[in-house]
């Protein structure tokens, strides 16, 4: 015994809304669109429906899609691993501060007024790393 998924209006709709973004990539004629629409609203299974977007690849293929989500995650990464940098160079510095005020019973003017200054630069040129990248 087979069983067979039947299909019900939503089924349909996301199948013949991507017939039409395939036809308006440019990957289906006006008639290939209208006779595999056809066939997608009167589908009555899941197996019949799968038949309308047959020998379509995922419209995820477009080469110029693939090269802008390949950019974005190089972007991401880049940034990620600026910010992390970031942490552990504040981490590291807050460390110093810490140890050298302990070990000092209090610092200096001009030592207590380097450390949120390096942190502050360290800061901004992180800023604008990312921003660039």
């Amino acid at each position: 015994m087979i069983l067979m998924a039947l299909v019900g209006t939503a089924d349909r709709e996301v199948v013949v809304a991507e017939l039409r973004r395939h036809y308006l990539a440019g990957r289906l004629s006006w008639e290939e669109l209208d006779r595999r629409l056809q066939a997608a609203l009167v589908a009555p299974s899941d197996r019949d429906l799968r038949r309308a977007l047959r020998e379509l690849s995922p419209l995820w293929r477009n080469r110029d899609e693939v090269r802008r989500v390949g950019r974005l995650a190089l972007r991401v990464a880049v940034r990620a691993s600026l910010f992390a940098s970031w942490l552990l160079f504040s981490l590291v510095l807050l460390i110093m501060f810490v140890a050298l005020t302990a070990l000092a019973h209090g610092l200096a003017g001009s030592e207590a007024f380097a450390f949120p200054l390096v942190w502050l630069l360290a800061t901004v040129l992180v800023w604008r790393a990312a921003r660039q990248a």
